[in-house]
């Protein structure tokens, strides 16, 4: 019954505000290069100082980059963690070296 009365009736606004969220997405991600080389020529315009500009985009590229090897390699910590309690065991003949 609910189902009928709401077939004749325009979507409400919050169902209008996804539709317009999920298209803007779908545009996003299909053009995903062409906006990041639209933004990347836009910064400096829009900044009155150069090196501001140029500064904002080197650290953006730095955290990306950390983004990525974090990504990849994991948490640093725990790699020295591990390290750390493996020498510790080696120190105490809980472990033996391949190479001693």
């Amino acid at each position: 019954m609910k189902a009928e009365m709401t077939k004749g009736r325009a979507p409400s606004r919050i169902g209008r505000v996804r539709l317009h969220a999920r298209a803007w997405r779908e545009v996003v991600q299909r053009h995903q290069l062409l906006l990041l080389v639209i933004c990347l020529a836009i910064v400096p315009i829009l900044l009155p100082f150069t090196s501001l500009a140029i500064l904002i985009l080197v650290f953006g590229l730095f955290a990306a980059a950390f983004n990525v090897l974090y990504g990849y390699a994991g948490n640093p910590v725990a790699w020295a963690r591990s390290a750390f309690r493996h020498r510790c065991l080696q120190l105490r003949g809980y472990w033996s070296s391949a190479s001693g």
